[in-house]
């Protein structure tokens, strides 16, 4: 999905820093101000983020950032916390997570305005109608856009518990555990063009971080596992690190 050599860059410099560390305590850093050193920077986490959004922003292994910061839980991390990001070389923006449901009716035309600046460097994206193929047939039960005024960053796919969920797209696997924020299990792949698919909610993964996959390999069963509400895949495409309409991309 991105480039292969930034991913290695990135992973390299996690490793070279995780030997410089082997003589500290393993725990969490947090630090009053911004550190910014050769080999990366130190990002504070602002409320609504996850170590998966902001691996995702900075183009990083989620991995990778919870080994170097010697965090065991990412359910743990707090607002104001700081994380060092190694290999990155600028603050960037990370989107937050979508509030909880029950607040849906509070702040609705703030969330249309803050949903609409997240989406906005996506018009870059170079559209390629057909690039990916379905990872699942069955029925689309919720559409990428806004959903009860929440942001919806993907499509579901509603299909049986168990059903083979197949690569949209060659790749590489960045990413195959429990995730954050509701996900349940996923798969993270990284295409090329600067395309990345996240496959959510799967009752089993069957592919491991690194895994090279081909378009239609299976990579894991269908499930309800994490926030979900039935049986369904829920399908990601984005653009760098931009939530695009995956309809626009299959066939």
């Amino acid at each position: 999905m991105k480039t292969s050599s930034k991913i290695f860059l990135l992973f390299l410099c996690g490793l070279l820093f995780l030997c410089e560390g082997c003589g500290t305590t393993g725990k969490t850093r947090i630090r009053k101000t911004t550190i910014i050193k050769k080999d990366g920077i130190y990002h504070t986490i602002k409320e609504g983020q996850t170590i998966y959004r902001i691996a995702l922003a900075y183009e990083a292994d989620p991995d990778v950032l919870l080994k170097v910061n010697g965090i065991s839980d990412p359910t743990t991390i707090k607002e104001g916390q700081e994380i060092f990001i190694p290999g990155a070389k600028a603050l960037r923006e990370v989107p937050v997570a979508a509030p909880p449901e029950e607040k849906k009716n509070t702040g609705g035309p703030l969330r249309k305005k803050v949903w609409a600046k997240r989406s906005g460097n996506a018009k870059n994206a170079v559209i390629k109608k057909g690039f990916f193929d379905w990872p699942v047939r069955g029925k689309i039960s919720s559409k990428f856009g806004l959903r009860n005024g929440v942001p919806h960053d993907g499509v579901d796919i509603s299909e049986n518990k168990g059903t083979i969920i197949r690569a949209a797209a060659p790749g590489k696997v960045i990413f195959s555990d429990w995730g954050p924020t509701g996900y349940g299990n996923i798969v993270i792949i990284r295409h090329d063009d600067h395309l990345t698919t996240i496959y959510a909610h799967n009752h089993k993964n069957l592919v491991t971080k690194d895994k090279v996959v081909k378009q239609g390999d299976k990579i894991a069963l269908l499930g309800e596992t994490g926030r979900s509400t039935g049986p369904h895949l829920h399908f990601e495409v984005r653009y760098g690190r931009e939530p695009v309409d995956p309809l626009n991309y299959l066939p």
